[in-house]
């Protein structure tokens, strides 16, 4: 995943099942795609 934090572009590497499950669930996510991930308890979840 490529986020920009300011004007600095950063690549995390994750095991958010949830969100990798988001992603592949909705097929009219257009790319790329602006998005807040928040932490829900002991999940990551996109907002």
């Amino acid at each position: 995943m490529q986020i920009s934090i300011g004007e600095t572009m950063h690549v995390i590497f994750t095991s958010g099942k949830a969100l990798i499950e988001d992603i592949q669930n909705n097929p009219q996510i257009k790319y790329p795609f602006k998005t807040t991930i928040v932490k829900e308890n002991d999940w990551l979840k996109f907002t």
